[in-house]
């Protein structure tokens, strides 16, 4: 990708050229390079296998729930986050995405359902449930702060008699086919305020991508990861899997090939007709639509109706009939060039049938027909290999208004829209103005495009004449009887706080606020400026677009700021982002999100790790010139975590990070250290597990850096799928430079919760280790781990630093950073 960026950049006037490059900048994460930001979130905590039990992260939390707190000192968010990224105070080119016309965003939400009182229900990846119930809908409250997951792939909202349900289906299917964090289905039919399992265990460890009704609301169908599956009876009655083979829980090659994206009740029927789409994106013999005529009970299929797309070419995908159930419209993501890595496009088509499940079947759309409906994604524009339902087996939905059975909404990277059948299509909400001859990065409203919503499309639905969607941005919608390429779209988002962040730094500006910055997944490196009152940031603006990494700030100046985009694309600014400089090191094999630091001594000390670990001596003022290689982790190797102080430290590293579905025998994991004689290898004894190293502390008390903390993710050996040992325990500690460990996870009541730690930071005397499932400390001296403070929600925590004025600072990976006070340790 950044080859033909930098061929297509050569071509390019000066103005145009920037524009790509922050087009690839924000483009690369999910194309080419998605399955890379999938392994670097996933890899961790699956590594040295494939998969974990389906059983481990619910037990991991459940064991969370019994470990006391150290006291009762609450836990502060930093919001509501009002986060914008259009804003003319930050538009360094090619860094900046402003005036990308989405309005206000944040994190990654799946799923969106209306419910009769006129309430709008969100879930977020990992964010869990929101309500809406005020008219404009930018009021949300959650509801799913204290569930054993955050992790949601849909919701639905089910009228009953005398009110509705809310289901809420767990396990994001986009990221989530290793059974991490999927807990089944949970229902609530108090508007939010409680919640149940629906079922029993049966689709724990499961993804689900939609949960539909019949229609008097007495039978469900939930569309997984591990097959379609059905319930009737009361909640406490098990699921039954309708579509799928009986082993899909027990390898990550079943769970694949059972993957049934899409289900739908056919209307007028009586809930005797059930469609579904079987599709694993890379193909499978029984990829394809399947159908019952008995309300569920039985499916056939695949079926190979009359006109349809081949069968070698059937990956994910995306159904919907219109209201009367006389018109059914199918979308399919072409797993044959998804697997020949041939680029531009996976998008098979778009297809529809005025007669039955079987056909005729009449393709209505390909990836040329909707580039020419007014899409950003023209040639030349997001660069060459982007075309329309490039990320098809990544987001997708397929809506028909209940008003006509022609109006038809498909969402992929963009929105597009047809209210003739297909004949013709807009792009409803292109994936952003940039590059369009209306965009004008200087003038005061950006050139006065029509508005659109952030890219990425995941959920959708129509009721009341408007259309909701939910994206990699947030929830958007607008009128059904607006029929533009753009405009006319209301963002929801000021108050929904479902932002995911990767690492999160801090540092005091002029005025002596603490000044908060951190990268995001599709959402940029955020700047947060509070205000009068404290958490309320005045200012939340994205001055470095695409995807935000790791993140470096001046503790004393908060302008001076290191950030990256993917694969250790690293930049800096020294005035508060308005302007930003590359100076990326020349690594060969940095992760997706990569991490770098400043020596804790010496902010003019840098490190960053790819596979090697590289220097500068020059801090805030580094050029990519500036960088030199001081240890070399090994071929095909990667840095994971970096800890420098008085120039003692250790690096990380994973190798291969990511075993891959078929073997388990790849995966390895390291250290290089430096005590004083430069950086060297580091021999780890027998017994020191085989799981990704995700955190490192040097201990400030050791001036020879001798003794340091790591982090281990991942999961206890009962957990694994496979024959490899990945050992036990979360938090090892060296007093020789690594010659030998000890594990101080503790164990019985005073233990770490057996659950991926991701970071680790000494806080006076205090380890304090973020984790999937809470935030804990312990004295270093020894002695028991308890929760650090209350009220935090029961999202995975990717960070820790402390502030200037001395608070924790924890990121949360989709509900947005979170604060307490160090007294909180003790």
């Amino acid at each position: 990708m950044a080859l033909l960026l930098m061929l297509a950049l050569a071509m390019l006037p000066a103005s145009l050229a920037a524009t790509a490059r922050a087009a690839e900048k924000d483009a690369g994460e999910e194309s080419a390079d998605v399955s890379k930001a999938v392994q670097t979130f996933m890899a961790p905590r699956a590594a040295p296998g494939d998969a974990i039990a389906p059983g481990a992260f619910p037990a991991a939390r459940a064991a969370a729930a019994a470990v006391p707190s150290v006291d009762a000192t609450a836990w502060s968010e930093l919001g509501p986050y009002k986060y914008l990224p259009d804003n003319h105070d930050y538009i360094s080119q090619p860094f900046s995405n402003a005036g990308s016309g989405a309005g206000f965003n944040t994190g990654r939400i799946t799923g969106v359902a209306v419910a009769p009182d006129g309430s709008v229900y969100a879930g977020g990846a990992g964010g869990g449930v929101w309500r809406s119930s005020d008219p404009a809908h930018q009021n949300w409250t959650p509801t799913f702060d204290g569930q054993s997951t955050l992790a949601i792939g849909t919701v639905a909202v089910v009228p009953k008699a005398g009110g509705y349900t809310v289901y809420a289906g767990t396990g994001e299917p986009t990221i989530n086919l290793d059974s991490y964090a999927g807990v089944g289905v949970l229902a609530s039919t108090d508007k939010g305020a409680s919640w149940h399992r629906v079922g029993g265990s049966e689709l724990q460890g499961a993804g689900i991508f939609k949960i539909v009704a019949s229609p008097d609301g007495s039978t469900l169908f939930a569309a997984t990861s591990h097959g379609l599956y059905r319930h009737a009876g009361a909640d406490s009655t098990a699921w039954t899997q309708v579509i799928g083979d009986p082993d899909s829980g027990a390898l990550p090659n079943a769970q694949v090939l059972n993957l049934v994206s899409d289900v739908a009740v056919r209307p007028g029927t009586g809930g005797q007709e059930v469609v579904a789409w079987r599709g694993w994106r890379a193909g499978g013999p029984k990829n394809g639509l399947w159908v019952s005529r008995d309300a569920g009970a039985h499916f056939a299929g695949p079926l190979s109706p009359q006109g349809f797309a081949p069968p070698k070419s059937l990956g994910r995908g995306s159904i919907a009939y219109s209201a009367d159930g006389a018109k059914l419209y199918v979308m399919i993501q072409d797993a044959a060039t998804f697997n020949s890595g041939a680029g531009q496009t996976v998008l098979q088509g778009i297809y529809e049938s005025d007669r039955d499940v079987d056909g005729p079947f009449n393709q209505i759309a390909s990836s040329g027909k909707l580039q020419s409906s007014g899409s950003a994604q023209k040639p030349g524009a997001i660069g060459t290999d982007y075309k329309p339902g490039v990320q098809a087996w990544y987001n997708q939905f397929l809506v028909v208004d209940p008003a006509s059975s022609t109006h038809v909404y498909a969402g992929l990277e963009e929105v597009y829209e047809t209210t003739d059948g297909g004949s013709s299509w807009v792009a409803a909400a292109p994936y952003w103005n940039l590059g369009f001859k209306c965009f004008d990065v200087n003038a005061p409203d950006f050139g006065g495009c029509p508005n659109t919503t952030h890219s990425d499309q995941h959920a959708a639905t129509v009721s009341g004449g408007r259309l909701w969607v939910g994206n990699d941005g947030g929830v958007f919608s607008r009128p059904t009887n607006v029929s533009t390429a753009g405009g006319g779209w209301t963002d929801h988002n000021q108050n929904l706080g479902t932002l995911q962040f990767y690492y999160a730094s801090s540092g005091r500006d002029g005025a002596g606020r603490t000044v908060f910055w951190g990268g995001l997944q599709d959402n940029g490196t955020a700047k947060l400026i509070p205000g009068p009152t404290p958490l309320t940031p005045v200012e939340s603006s994205q001055p470095f677009g695409g995807d935000g990494g790791d993140t470096l700030v001046d503790p004393a100046n908060a302008n001076n700021v290191v950030t990256e985009y993917t694969n250790l694309d690293t930049a800096v600014t020294t005035d508060g982002g308005r302007n930003w400089i590359d100076n990326a090191p020349p690594d060969p094999n940095a992760q997706f999100i990569a991490p770098f630091t400043a020596d804790r001594t010496s902010l003019s000390s840098l490190y960053a790790g790819g596979e090697f670990l590289w220097h500068s001596a020059v801090g805030f003022w580094t050029r990519s010139a500036s960088w030199a290689a001081v240890a070399d982790s090994g071929p095909g190797h990667s840095i994971s975590a970096i800890d420098v102080r008085d120039g003692h430290g250790y690096a990380a590293w994973c190798g291969p990070c990511w075993p891959g579905y078929t073997s388990e025998t790849g995966f390895g994991r390291g250290l290089i250290a430096n005590t004083g004689s430069g950086w060297k290898p580091v021999t780890l004894p027998a017994g020191f597990p085989l799981r990704y190293i995700s955190g490192v502390a040097v201990d400030p008390a050791d001036a020879s850096g001798r003794t340091a903390y790591v982090t281990i993710s991942g999961y206890a050996r009962h957990w694994q799928i496979g024959p490899t040992d990945p050992g036990t325990g979360h938090v090892y500690k060296t007093t020789n430079g690594g010659t030998t460990w000890a594990d101080v996870s503790g164990s019985g009541a005073g233990a770490l919760v057996d659950a991926p730690a991701n970071d680790i930071e000494l806080v006076d005397g205090h380890l304090v280790v973020a984790t999937d499932v809470g935030v804990y400390t312990a004295p270093a001296a020894g002695g028991a781990w308890k929760r650090v403070g209350v009220g935090f929600p029961n999202a995975i925590t990717t960070d820790l630093s402390v502030t200037p004025d001395g608070r924790i600072l924890a990121a949360t990976h989709g509900r947005g950073l979170w604060v307490i006070g160090k007294d909180a340790l003790s």
